[in-house]
């Protein structure tokens, strides 16, 4: 990954910052998958129903993209505190437990990046060799 980063930090600025857009893009798609496939548990008088799709986000770094719970508290009262950190509950989840089958969000999400990031950045190529091109000129 070092070598990555630099040929990525080598790349002219309009490069860098056309794939971090594409980045982005692909980050944003794998989020809103995620979101969209993780499941809303709800008990009969329980107003917080979906605060595991809602801690759900990304961050770019560099030439990287990080999608998964964000980190927070919904600080309040209830039966079983684990479910204040979304981080928490949201393995079970995910990959299940002794007693709860697992329902996957986040991995069924990954696999649309797979498929789009390349097609994203090789967008961003494209983007940024006109934009070269067009300074050229």
């Amino acid at each position: 990954m070092a070598k990555a980063l630099e040929q990525f930090e080598a790349l002219p600025a309009v490069f860098q910052a056309r794939c971090s857009d594409g980045l982005t893009k692909a980050a944003t798609l794998v989020r809103d998958r995620a979101r969209m496939f993780c499941p809303v548990g709800t008990l009969p008088g329980d107003a917080h129903g979906g605060d595991l799709r809602s801690a759900i986000g990304f961050k770019v770094v560099g030439v990287r993209a990080f999608v998964g719970i964000v980190l927070q508290s919904f600080r309040r009262g209830g039966r079983n505190r684990a479910h204040q950190w979304p981080s928490v509950y949201g393995r079970w989840v995910e990959f299940g437990r002794r007693n709860q089958s697992s329902e996957p969000f986040m991995r069924p999400a990954a696999e649309v990046g797979r498929v789009t990031l390349p097609v994203e950045i090789a967008k961003a190529g494209v983007l940024a060799e006109a934009d070269l091109a067009a300074r050229a000129n």
